[in-house]
């Protein structure tokens, strides 16, 4: 299935096609019935269809409903997410002409319903969008040398790109990559367009009813996505582009390029699904981990760089925390339940479920177990659960206090395994099977939500060392030398030092005794003081340092003396 696929590209914790399968699989596959499955089974569609009740406690939403009687998710989260937009305000019209009607390569007609809902002209096949790197990789090398092997080809171009990771974290020149140099050329005029794009106010990425692809039958579940990873693309280019040696652009030379980048970061946050939330959060710490490695050995005079600090610190936090648990109270319910109630209503058969390669899957294919476990089910309680568990997991997320939310996330975590356990013995024939239904579902998915609160927090401390770091840059432009403590930033540089989100207390900062080099860290998701070290550096008794750190020149003993920033994802 494509969201299968598309979630394992793009590191999600949890697959929903793998969801709906270990579902089955793991909770409700009972050998004695597999092996009493009568051959004359009969067909998931003669199930007597479930009365699904309309209501805030089981669909979540009222209206608007499709033919069938059920609410049409798609519908009310273009009207949620579009009302007060227009082409003119809307950065996503911009964004799509820069990426073309085709991201990596996706159904033509599907890209003239996004213009089409965007309310733009339709982009013709051709036009000066967006090159991906691999594409442009394989065509460059593929001119230069026409009877290259494959297997060299793809080695070649897996080089290249891991190499744009690497320089955009370090100065480089046209003449060390000139590959890398041209793929950056080739993407002037799109890059441009992005630029323009995110100084508009508004974003709106319409939701296509993906049923309107045969190939995409699943409707929120199998929703389109791959203009996503191209936006990606488009932000490593910018970032690589920034610490190109010589390509000064503006008065504040490429950090403009990383602001642009900054920008979209906040506008992709807006989308209604974890994974724009995700991918938005890991553009912002690979552009947070770019900004660091120029702010620290710039030579910018003050008022440059404090102009540059003004403008990133007036972007403000890429998401609130508010913000990321209506994000998940929100869409990702309605994700939830729209399956659910398509599973129920059989628009969905499990059966149809089938991009998952296991053995037993043709077995239980056989409709006969669906056909049990579904005749009877309360799908209403069920619906229930899932919002009681969404409500709850929403509020969580709102708590600020790391360790509290952690407990109470735990706790949840801790009640999925109890019910499991309690399902898996009980079987079919317990009379809470449709309560259970819902808490399994909410468990599968929980991995996701929980990771992406943990994504969240490193975004958090991303943004938040970015701006002490700019500000630390500019007290050494104005005084020569770093400050002896942080609290010198404020008031006439911040007004307020941010804290550490992972420890809700201030930032470990280091400066060596001429102020000419400095380090400053948080404690990370360990909530322990190791002194700037982080991942693969030290591991003393058995415990991997997970610090995330900026620093200039000052290093704790065991660092990597190549490695002056880890705020990379």
């Amino acid at each position: 299935m494509r969201c299968c696929r598309l979630s394992r590209a793009a590191g999600l914790p949890v697959s929903w096609a793998l969801l709906w399968t270990s579902l089955i699989l793991s909770e409700l596959a009972v050998p004695s019935l597999l092996k009493a499955a009568d051959p004359r089974e009969p067909d998931p569609q003669y199930i007597p269809r479930p009365k699904i009740l309309i209501s805030e406690e089981t669909t979540y939403i009222t209206g608007p409903l499709t033919e069938s009687g059920v609410p049409d998710y798609v519908t009310a989260l273009n009207r949620r997410l579009g009302e007060g937009v227009t082409p003119e305000n809307n950065a996503a019209v911009l964004l799509w002409r820069a990426i073309g009607p085709r991201p990596e390569g996706d159904d033509r007609e599907f890209g003239h319903k996004v213009a089409d809902a965007l309310g733009m002209d339709r982009l013709p096949e051709e036009g000066d969008y967006f090159i991906p790197p691999k594409d442009f990789f394989r065509a460059e090398l593929l001119r230069r040398s026409p009877t290259v092997s494959e297997g060299d080809l793809e080695t070649q171009i897996e080089e290249l790109t891991t190499a744009i990771r690497t320089l955009s974290s370090t100065p480089w020149e046209a003449s060390e990559h000139p590959l890398v140099a041209a793929w950056v050329e080739a993407n002037e005029k799109p890059l441009e367009l992005v630029r323009e794009a995110v100084t508009r106010p508004r974003y709106y990425r319409p939701v296509i009813d993906p049923r309107t692809n045969p190939e995409r039958k699943y409707r929120l579940l199998d929703t389109y996505y791959s203009d996503l990873r191209v936006l990606l693309e488009i932000g490593d280019c910018l970032n690589v582009r920034a610490t190109q040696q010589g390509v000064f652009r503006d008065p504040i030379g490429n950090l403009e390029d990383v602001l642009t980048n900054f920008q979209m970061a906040r506008h992709m946050a807006r989308g209604w699904s974890l994974l724009e939330t995700l991918i938005a959060l890991k553009l912002e710490q690979r552009t947070a981990l770019t900004t660091t490695s120029l702010l620290v050995p710039s030579q910018l005079p003050v008022n440059e760089l404090r102009d540059f600090r003004r403008r990133f610190e007036n972007l403000g936090p890429l998401q609130t925390r508010e913000e990321l648990a209506e994000n998940i109270g929100y869409g990702e319910r309605m994700m939830a339940i729209d399956c659910s109630v398509a599973i129920a209503t059989r628009e969905i058969l499990f059966q149809d479920l089938d991009d998952v390669g296991n053995d037993r899957w043709e077995e239980l294919n056989s409709s006969m177990l669906w056909w049990v476990f579904a005749i009877g089910l309360d799908w209403n309680r069920s619906l229930g659960v899932v919002n009681s568990y969404f409500n709850q997991a929403e509020t969580a997320l709102r708590d600020k206090n790391f360790k509290r939310r952690q407990r109470r996330l735990q706790d949840l975590e801790d009640r999925f395994d109890v019910e499991a356990t309690d399902f898996t013995e009980n079987g079919f024939v317990h009379e809470r099977r449709a309560e259970q239904f819902g808490t399994i579902l909410v468990a599968n998915l929980f991995p996701a939500i929980r990771g992406t609160d943990n994504a969240f927090l490193r975004g958090q401390t991303a943004f938040r060392l970015t701006l002490i770091t700019a500000a630390l840059t500019e007290y050494r432009s104005a005084n020569e030398r770093y400050p002896d403590s942080l609290d010198a930033l404020s008031p006439h540089v911040l007004k307020k030092i941010p804290n550490d989100p992972f420890a809700d207390a201030p930032f470990h900062y280091k400066v060596s005794e001429e102020g000419q080099s400095m380090m400053v860290y948080s404690v990370s998701y360990n909530g322990l003081d190791e002194g700037g070290l982080t991942y693969g550096e030290s591991n003393i008794d058995g415990v991997e340092p997970d610090d995330i750190r900026v620093s200039d020149g000052l290093l704790p003993a065991g660092a990597d003396s190549e490695s002056q920033s880890t705020q990379n994802d």
